[in-house]
C-alpha cells in the first residue's frame, strides 16, 4: 500500500511540474507577443 501512495505522489509531482511548465511557456509566448507589438509600433 505505501508503494502505491509513493507512486501517486510521484505522478502528482510530475503533473504539477508539467502544469507549471505550461504556464511558463504561456507567459513566455505572451511576453514575446508584447515585445513584438512594442517593436512594431
Amino acid at each position: 500500500m505505501p508503494a502505491l501512495a509513493s507512486i501517486n505522489q510521484k505522478s502528482g509531482n510530475t503533473w504539477s511540474s508539467l502544469e507549471s511548465n505550461r504556464k511558463g511557456l504561456t507567459n513566455l509566448r505572451d511576453s514575446s507577443r508584447n515585445l513584438a507589438s512594442i517593436t512594431a509600433s
